[in-house]
């Protein structure tokens, strides 16, 4: 007789465990499925957010972009007609200071590509306010920092070259071209100083010319 009450028992706690079971792999799969979504969420986010950022660098830089693609166009126009600047070498960046503080900007402008780089460096140039030529920089490597001292009223340029960062100082007219002759700076630049195109590997906003 025990056996007859015990097997009904058996079956009715055999049920309780399989229905319990069903239930955690039901919550187990509905905890999980969130965070995939989550996940996808965050990049559709980021992705958003860089595009943001980069639609409002635009919007405040908008005349000076146009300015700077404009004396690309013209300056290196010869090269361009012939076909000897490459896909990789026509973007610029740009960044502006005031290095004179006469309350008008000078434009930093950095280029890449084989045709302004090599195993010494690139080449970058800087533009008055008016978006003219003011010095052509040469086998130099990022970043530029913008120092607190001046020499006939401009900042000077802590610009690396050789894997040293050389101090260029206004000449009343332009800065010196080559980096790599200027003295040698013997300590490293504060990280209060502005710092011009500080690294390649961010992601930065590039222009076509």
């Amino acid at each position: 007789m025990q056996k007859f009450y015990l097997l009904p028992a058996i079956l009715l706690i055999t049920l309780l465990i399989q229905c319990q079971s069903g239930n955690n792999k039901s919550n187990s799969t509905a905890s999980t499925s969130p965070s995939v979504d989550t996940s996808e969420a965050a990049k559709s986010s980021e992705t958003e957010t860089d595009n943001t950022k980069s639609d409002k660098y635009d919007a405040q830089h908008k005349e000076k972009i146009a300015q700077v693609r404009s004396f690309l166009q013209s300056y290196l126009k010869e090269d361009l007609n012939k076909g000897l600047i490459d896909t990789m070498s026509r973007q610029f960046q740009l960044q502006v200071a005031d290095l004179n503080k006469d309350g008008k900007n000078e434009t930093f402008v950095g280029l890449t590509g084989p045709y302004f780089c090599g195993s010494g460096g690139c080449t970058f140039l800087l533009l008055d306010h008016t978006g003219r030529l003011n010095t052509r920089f040469t086998v130099a490597s990022y970043p530029v920092i913008v120092d607190s001292t001046f020499t006939k009223g401009w900042r000077d340029l802590l610009v690396q070259s050789g894997g040293k960062f050389h101090r260029l100082k206004y000449t009343g007219v332009k800065y010196p071209s080559n980096p790599s002759g200027a003295p040698i700076v013997d300590f490293l630049p504060s990280k209060g100083l502005l710092s011009i195109f500080d690294s390649w590997e961010e992601r930065k906003v590039w222009h076509i010319f």
